[in-house]
């Protein structure tokens, strides 16, 4: 009986080559995850700029952030990372700014219902929201990632605008002309309003932006969060059913060191403070 091509290897060769091929095959999931593709801006000189960003994510990214150097799904590799403007970032915002506007804006976070509140359906005809973001000096990058939460996780019927509040902020990357301004420009049914009064507060300025949304309810959010799937039916209903309602959702944490994203216990509860 003839034997076939490969029963004619050698055993010994047939175990190698075998192992030769495992090893490609993790290498090149390596590669996936950590070559980046570097996007020369500006020309060759020593001063030129560069955008980098894995593989994985495809171009896209590149146009969304023009200030940004560097785009990472995860905490950026220790070669890439200036741990000193890392500290001097957190120090001045208290959180992790430096990771933050190099994490994508557009990003997903797991699913974090209980399994039945993924089976509930509401009625189709519920009122349309203003989402009202109030900021004052906030990182851009974490005001777009908020927007951008509710805009893919919100059933596009029920939002009738998102309104970003600025409470007279003096930081530049918020100012007009920014790439705050010209990204949020893009979005659908975002719009940006200043005040015109000087500095109020949250609660002036909560209740200032109240006055120019247009919206039939109004929902506040912080513009430091991430919404999370069918985050806003259950807010909605109750006010459906009844008008004089007033309700409020569970808070999920995000780590100010990594950014990382941790849902609450799933258990009831009206409110809750952790310190």
């Amino acid at each position: 009986m003839t034997r076939s091509w490969v029963r004619g290897i050698p055993r010994p060769l047939r175990r190698w080559g075998l192992i030769a091929v495992l090893v490609v095959l993790c290498f090149l999931g390596l590669i996936n995850r950590h070559i980046y593709i570097h996007i020369t801006v500006g020309g060759s000189s020593p001063q030129e700029r560069r955008l980098e960003m894995p593989v994985e994510w495809g171009v896209a990214h590149v146009g969304m952030r023009p200030e940004s150097l560097v785009y990472y799904q995860h905490k950026p590799p220790e070669q890439y990372y200036d741990k000193e403007q890392e500290k001097a970032l957190i120090d001045q915002f208290q959180f992790n700014k430096y990771l933050s506007d190099r994490t994508p804006l557009n990003r997903h976070n797991p699913d974090a219902r209980h399994p039945t509140c993924k089976k509930r359906l509401y009625p189709s005809n519920m009122p349309a929201a203003s989402v009202i973001l109030v900021f004052y000096n906030e990182a851009a990058s974490v005001i777009l990632r908020t927007v951008y939460s509710i805009l893919n996780r919100s059933p596009e019927h029920l939002i009738h605008e998102i309104l970003l509040y600025d409470d007279d902020s003096d930081l530049g990357e918020l100012g007009e002309g920014s790439w705050f301004v010209q990204h949020a420009a893009t979005l659908p049914k975002v719009r940006i309003e200043r005040s015109t009064q000087g500095r109020g507060g949250l609660i002036k300025a909560k209740n200032r932006a109240g006055r120019l949304a247009t919206g039939e309810v109004l929902v506040y959010l912080d513009c430091h969060c991430e919404c999370n799937d069918g985050w806003l039916e259950p807010l909605l209903y109750p006010i459906y059913l009844n008008r004089t309602a007033c309700t409020t959702p569970t808070i999920d944490t995000i780590a100010w060191e990594d950014l990382k994203v941790y849902a609450p216990p799933l258990i009831e509860s009206t409110g809750g403070l952790n310190w």
